[in-house]
């Protein structure tokens, strides 16, 4: 606004210069459009190798302008889902509902556990173009296979009481752990939920009592 003010005082106008503005743009429309269809075909690419691949004729300022000009694409921070097939996808929602028919007594004596592996290798932020409320379109989505060499290995458990604790483990979870977890609990009757892919199949649950 300051500037505004300013030229209309010294300039007696707010008229745009000749040879700015758009119309003396240094790309053509279809140099535009073919860097934007790759961008869709190619979410994860960056806008400099975007505009590298295509023979985008300005600079990557220019080209990262134009995609925020003509589409509605945005460089943003991609969502990470561990990768899952259509079978694994079918037993978890089979599972899901099996469930939900059960009422917030059962749930009350059901504990979740799991391990987790803090890795060594570097995780960082991938960037991804996408469109508004897209984040979890799988187009636009990271699958994770969670390989990588492993640094510290945790076991936790959490209920309806609130949080567990949580050990460092040495190796994997193993039958030995499992039986020392069951006699902490030995004081009530539990519902036992492991989710592990060593000893046991992906989810299992196990009903165990204990004398009080």
């Amino acid at each position: 606004m300051f500037k505004i003010v300013k030229k209309w005082r010294e300039q007696g106008t707010i008229e745009r210069a000749r040879g700015t503005g758009l119309e003396n743009k240094k790309t053509t429309n279809n140099e535009d459009a073919t860097l934007i269809q790759h961008l869709r075909a190619h979410p994860f690419t960056t806008a400099t190798a975007a505009a590298q691949i295509t023979n985008f004729p300005a600079s990557r300022r220019t080209a990262q302008r134009r995609i925020r000009q003509i589409s509605d694409f945005r460089c943003r921070v991609a969502a990470i889902k561990p990768f899952l097939t259509q079978q694994n996808k079918e037993n978890r929602m089979g599972y899901a509902m099996q469930y939900l028919i059960f009422d917030q007594n059962f749930w009350e004596n059901v504990i979740f556990t799991d391990e987790k592996v803090f890795q060594s290798s570097r995780n960082g932020k991938i960037r991804v173009f996408r469109p508004p409320k897209s984040r979890f379109n799988e187009t636009y989505t990271k699958q994770d296979n969670r390989c990588g060499r492993f640094s510290v290995n945790v076991w936790a458990w959490i209920s309806s009481w609130g949080p567990g604790l949580c050990w460092r483990i040495d190796g994997r979870l193993n039958g030995t752990l499992m039986l020392i977890s069951w006699k902490m609990f030995s004081y009530r009757s539990l519902i036992y939920y492991l989710k592990t892919t060593n000893l046991f199949s992906n989810e299992i649950i196990a009903r165990f009592t204990h004398p009080e």
